[in-house]
């Protein structure tokens, strides 16, 4: 817990409405100091009338002056990530376009603002801060240059909110079905999963022949997802209409909620460890020193893996993601077939499949094979 001066220094800022840089270096500050978050998570929440003003001047400075190598920027960063995901426990609406601005900022800010977020929960906020137009959503997921991983979560947000009777199911069709034409690059990219998965979720069988045409291209992936595996969850879609889907988490749908109870598990919400401290445990550090195929193949008798925040992340996951990306721009890889799929990530809790599919587009760069105990 927050040193009790700390917490005073939190409110007295929240109170002034005072810059988001200096509620970031408590929240820096606090963390070096072998703390979590959570104190300050609290303070804004008891006072969220004044906070909200502040956190969107926040994202607007920093949408007009994008972070840097800087430490002032990293600490911006760091407190941008909270900012995000408190807007969307308090389904500001308010927040929606400018959210969307920030998600398409370049990649290497992407990575360092959101982290494992990019995948676990960007689509859930942006579907709880929606404001019914979704013009800002179709920017995101049709710019190019934004993160594919996050176009991709973004089209899951479009579905997410259609199901919730936000979206005429209409639109939503008439965009995704245009995206057949209009989504860049028309060559392999992982927004395209995402686009498959939101016609499958709406139980779009009239676009079912679009999707098996965007397999047979190679748009998606097989080592992602198979056309049967579209088809099987398309034809659970149709037969149980707003049901959860066959695979994932069960909240892999559902609107972002608590963020302490949502976060309470990841690393940056553990307290950091004291500097006399020799303990070299997987454990302590989030997981930085062992490789994401050890964490795979330990997810069978682990309920949870380690997360990290931008603060710390976890040094695989970061060089595996850029080399993703590289390699899914170039669309130069080597073939890998696993039998590990994407509807197995129930077996992986926190372990975020696009994750996954990171490290097995860093290995495919490099023309290895891996390989995993699950099944087919």
């Amino acid at each position: 817990m927050i040193h009790s001066g700390g917490q005073a220094r939190l409110a007295a800022t929240i109170a002034a409405n005072r810059s988001i840089n200096d509620w970031s270096a408590l929240t820096t500050a606090s963390t070096s100091l072998v703390v979590s978050p959570v104190a300050a998570i609290r303070a804004a929440n008891e006072d969220r009338a004044a906070v909200v003003p502040v956190f969107l001047r926040a994202i607007e400075e920093y949408l007009a002056s994008p972070g840097s190598g800087s430490p002032a920027a990293a600490s911006r960063s760091n407190a941008l990530f909270f900012v995000f995901h408190l807007l969307g426990q308090w389904r500001e609406k308010a927040a929606y376009r400018l959210l969307t601005q920030l998600l398409r900022r370049p990649r290497d800010e992407i990575d360092v603002i959101f982290g494992g977020a990019i995948t676990e929960t960007t689509h859930r906020v942006m579907a709880a801060v929606f404001d019914g137009d979704p013009a800002p959503l179709y920017d995101v997921i049709l710019d190019p240059k934004a993160e594919d991983s996050i176009r991709s979560r973004m089209i899951e947000a479009l579905a997410m909110v259609t199901l919730r009777g936000e979206l005429p199911r209409e639109e939503a069709g008439r965009f995704l079905r245009a995206c057949y034409a209009e989504l860049e690059p028309q060559e392999e990219n992982f927004a395209w999963d995402g686009w498959q998965c939101a016609i499958a979720m709406l139980g779009l069988a009239e676009l079912k022949p679009q999707v098996e045409q965007a397999f047979a291209r190679g748009f998606i992936n097989n080592a992602w997802l198979e056309f049967k595996h579209f088809e099987r969850d398309l034809q659970h879609a149709i037969d149980h209409p707003g049901a959860p889907p066959l695979h994932g988490p069960d909240n892999e749908y559902t609107l972002f909620g608590d963020t302490i109870e949502e976060l309470s598990g990841w690393y940056s919400f553990r307290p950091k460890p004291a500097e006399n401290d020799d303990s070299t445990s997987d454990d302590d550090d989030g997981g930085a020193r062992r490789p994401l195929t050890t964490m795979i193949r330990a997810a069978g008798t682990a309920s949870k893996l380690p997360w990290s925040t931008p603060s710390g992340m976890s040094a695989a996951m970061i060089p595996a993601r850029a080399a993703a990306a590289a390699s899914s721009r170039n669309a130069a890889s080597t073939p890998v077939r696993l039998r590990y799929r994407r509807r197995d990530c129930g077996q992986i809790g926190r372990y975020s499949y696009t994750c996954w599919h990171a490290e097995l587009r860093s290995a495919a760069a490099a023309g290895d094979t891996l390989d995993t105990a699950g099944g087919a």
